[in-house]
Formats: C-alpha cells, sequence, structure tokens
C-alpha cells in the first residue's frame, strides 16, 4: 500500500480523516450494512482500494479538473474509471481472440485463452481493484511490474495485440519453424514469440539474407561477424531502429504504439547480435554447413 499511499500524498496529507471516512463507507458497503467493523487486513485492503480509485483520478483528471472536486467526488470519478478501464480491458480481449494466434506456446495459450476470463469473472474494482488476479505467465517486451489490478491488465492486452498483430504480417509456419530453430521444445518454454523472431528478422536483413533463406557456411559465418563488428555498437543501433520502423510500415503499424513497443528491444538485439558475432554463435538462426 506505500506506493500507493504516496502517490495519492495530497490527499492523505490534507484530508486523513476524510479518506479514513471513505474507508468505512466502503466497509459498510463490504458487509452489507451489517458493520462497518472488519478485520485488520480488509480493513488495509479497503484502504488500498480507495487510495487505488482516487490514483486513477489524478492521472486520468484534466490538468483544470485535477484538485477542483473533493476527495468524495475525486473517489467516485475515480471508481468510475476502473469500471470503465474493466470494459474496455473486456473490449480488447474479445477483439484479440478473433485471429489469436498461440502458434503452439502453451504459456501464451494458458495466459490468454485459460487465465484471461478468470481476471474478468473474479476482478472486483470497488473492494479489491489492485488485485491482477492473473500471474501472467507469458511474458511480453514491456515492464509492468509497477502497475497492479486492471492497469496492468490493460496495459498487457495492450502488448498482446502488438504483439499478434506483428507477428500476423509473417505465414504461421515461417513463424513456427523460426521459433523450432531457436529452440526446438519452444512450447513449453516461457519465451516472448515476437522477440524470437523479431531477432531473427532483424538478422536476416542485417546480413541481406532472405528471411526463408537459413543456409550457412563457415565462411560466411566469419564474413557476418566481421561485417556486424566492423559496424560498430551506435551504427547497429541505428540500423536496428530503421529496420525496425520500415517492418512497422510493412504491416501498417496495425495498432499505435507498435514501433515504440518493439523498439524496446534494440539494446538487448544489439547485445544479442554482437555476441553472436563475436563468439559465432549463429546457429539459432541458420542451418551451419
Amino acid at each position: 500500500m506505500n506506493s500507493i499511499m504516496k502517490s495519492c500524498t495530497n490527499y492523505w496529507d490534507e484530508n486523513p480523516g476524510v479518506l479514513f471516512d471513505l474507508m468505512q463507507k466502503l466497509a459498510h458497503r463490504y458487509t452489507r450494512g451489517e458493520s462497518t467493523s472488519v478485520s485488520y487486513e480488509t480493513a488495509e485492503r479497503l484502504m488500498e482500494a480507495v487510495l487505488y480509485a482516487l490514483r486513477e483520478y489524478q492521472e486520468t483528471a484534466s490538468p483544470g479538473e485535477a484538485g477542483a472536486v473533493s476527495v468524495d467526488e475525486a473517489y467516485r470519478i475515480g471508481c468510475a474509471r476502473l469500471k470503465e478501464k474493466t470494459e474496455e480491458a473486456a473490449g480488447r480481449y474479445h477483439l484479440i481472440l478473433k485471429d489469436f494466434c498461440t502458434y503452439g506456446n502453451r504459456a501464451l495459450e494458458e495466459t490468454i485463452q485459460k487465465g484471461m476470463p478468470a481476471f474478468f469473472r473474479c476482478y472486483d474494482p470497488e473492494f479489491d481493484p489492485t488485485n491482477s488476479i492473473l500471474l501472467l505467465d507469458y511474458p511480453v517486451l514491456a515492464d509492468l511490474s509497477e502497475l497492479s489490478g486492471v492497469n496492468k491488465i490493460l496495459e498487457y492486452l495492450r502488448c498482446i495485440q502488438i504483439e499478434q498483430a506483428f507477428l500476423s504480417g509473417f505465414p504461421e509456419d515461417y513463424v513456427i519453424d523460426v521459433l523450432k530453430r531457436y529452440s526446438s521444445d519452444y512450447e513449453e518454454q516461457f519465451d516472448n514469440l515476437c522477440q524470437i523472431v523479431l531477432q531473427s528478422v532483424l538478422l536476416h536483413l542485417i546480413l541481406g539474407k532472405k528471411l526463408t533463406d537459413h543456409s550457412g557456411t563457415e565462411q560466411e559465418m566469419q564474413m557476418w561477424s566481421e561485417k556486424i563488428l566492423r559496424s560498430g555498437a551506435e551504427s547497429l543501433s541505428g540500423t536496428v531502429r530503421v529496420l525496425i520502423g520500415n517492418l512497422c510500415r510493412r504491416s501498417g503499424d496495425a495498432f499505435p504504439g507498435m514501433e515504440d513497443y518493439l523498439a524496446q528491444e534494440v539494446d538487448n538485439f544489439c547485445c544479442r547480435i554482437e555476441n553472436c558475432a563475436k563468439y559465432h554463435r549463429y546457429q539459432m538462426f541458420f542451418d551451419l554447413k
């Protein structure tokens, strides 16, 4: 609760009594009018709910609106926005399912197709809004560690939408072939599929090879390494950013933010490709002879 309290310090410092009143009213609704007395753990969770709603109001209020309403009204508005976000997340989820493809990966399948419905069944935006319900075992490229509740789920689903849009720009059998080259048991791994395919595509483009050409010789491998290492880290980073931009434009940037999302991988990719060049580790991308 400390991180939520820090983000609402103006309310906490100036209106502690009002916050406790809000929490007591929430406790009254929680017990269905029977009492305002609840356990310490429940009281703490309900106070988190109050602060979470207030933070939602603060973060989504317009410049002129912020601070212009009472704490009670700010809380009411915040709660309403959390419910709206829950509906938005449900709508986003159903859009994902229309053309969803797991490419055989169990973690992706279980997180989206089996796990996500539990969030919408169990999420409580009024009494327990900080609870994300799911562990989200399938990793996305974005760092969501600072988010919780519906805000975390909504952003997670946005990431999945972008990744599905990117992967759908390639034939399914091509994606699966790339994944199998990366790991013969990729179906059971907790790796980000978009990251794996993006790495392979970028490496092929940098080396001037067709995406479907996975052949290579020892001599070619030596030439690849010399080319990559000669370019230097800064030049390689710039090239990768341009290539990501081109890939997004090719796919029509199906979702706003796709290029920025994929660009999060630039530093990681450059590090990996430089290691490939230094130690001639191209086996997961090419069939070397």
